[in-house]
């Protein structure tokens, strides 16, 4: 039996006095996008990634007008494991985490870096000093330094482990969690304006 996933999204309308009224924007009907784990509002529509997918046409980045419809792909130089978020910095940067572990058993971690104009995906190798986590949620601080949030309530320290292929890796980064989150795993975040609030999905919110 063939399943047919629809995905709604649901925008925010200023009104006076501060109230907000949500309102549905637009539905997401093409059949390669059947489980979405990352989305961004772009100038001209969105960016979205599947979760992690046999599939290789699901394995894509894709981006959507402003009526949910498919306008472009950008492909992967290799397969991806377990894409989960993504997030654009300031300069236009797309960022694409790579970070789902479900069963902890992986020895690195991956970003991938789209710059803006450029055609493919750029790999970075990370790896935990402590052993592997699961993640499901990436932040960028307002520098547009990327930042991996594990779901656990402790901080975690990550550091570059060696690239494969020579690809880039990034420096060693510290983060904390920035909130208690009472035992509740985070599975998604985004960074509010002006860039100081947090928030982790509903399960936290929080201030950097």
């Amino acid at each position: 039996m063939r399943w047919w996933v629809a995905v709604v999204l649901v925008g925010v309308v200023a009104l006076p006095a501060g109230a907000a009224e949500r309102r549905r924007v637009c539905q997401v009907r093409d059949d390669r996008l059947t489980e979405l784990s990352g989305l961004a509002a772009t100038g001209s529509g969105y960016v979205v990634v599947n979760d992690g997918s046999d599939l290789a046409g699901h394995r894509k980045i894709f981006y959507l007008n402003a009526k949910c419809a498919v306008v472009r792909t950008v492909s992967y130089p290799s397969r991806p494991r377990d894409t989960e978020d993504l997030g654009i910095a300031r300069d236009g940067t797309l960022w694409v985490a790579d970070i789902g572990d479900n069963d902890a058993e992986r020895g690195t971690v991956a970003l991938w870096r789209l710059a803006p104009g450029a055609k493919a995906p750029v790999l970075y190798r990370l790896s935990y000093p402590d052993g592997a986590h699961d993640a499901e949620a990436l932040l960028l601080a307002p520098s547009g330094t990327p930042v991996i949030v594990t779901k656990s309530v402790s901080g975690r320290r990550l550091r570059a482990g060696r690239p494969a292929d020579r690809r880039p890796a990034l420096p060693v980064t510290t983060t904390s969690t920035p909130v208690h989150v009472r035992r509740a795993p985070v599975d998604h975040g985004r960074r509010g304006q002006p860039g100081r609030a947090v928030r982790g999905a509903a399960y936290v919110r929080g201030r950097l």
